[in-house]
Parts: C-alpha cells; structure tokens; sequence
C-alpha cells in the first residue's frame, strides 16, 4: 500500500517538473503615478551634510 503512494506521489512531481518548461503564466503589474515633465524637476537636498571617508562596497566596472 506504501509502495503504491510512494510511486504515485512519485510520478505526480516527475510529471510536473517534465511540464514546467510547457507550461507559460503571463505575468504583467500596473501602477498608479503620475508623469511629469522634465521643467517641473524637484531638487532634493540633504538635512545634513558630511564626506564619505570609507566605503566597503565592491563596485563591477
């Protein structure tokens, strides 16, 4: 009886794993914003101020 729920289960996940490359979900997002135009520009600017003495990031170039 065991043996019969193991090959079951067995062949369910095999036959899903077969069918992922078929199977194709669109997938789209939409948002709410507003479009503004390049006169309308709004500065941002720091509450303080200071200088970046080390950094430990590694940056690809």
């Amino acid at each position: 009886m065991s043996k019969t729920i193991y090959l079951t289960i067995l062949v369910m996940v095999i036959a899903i794993l077969v069918t992922l490359p078929v199977v194709f979900i669109p997938i789209s997002s939409s948002s709410r914003g507003v479009i503004r135009s390049v006169q309308e520009n709004t500065h941002l600017m720091a509450v303080v101020s200071g200088r970046v003495i080390e950094t430990k990031h590694k940056f690809l170039v």
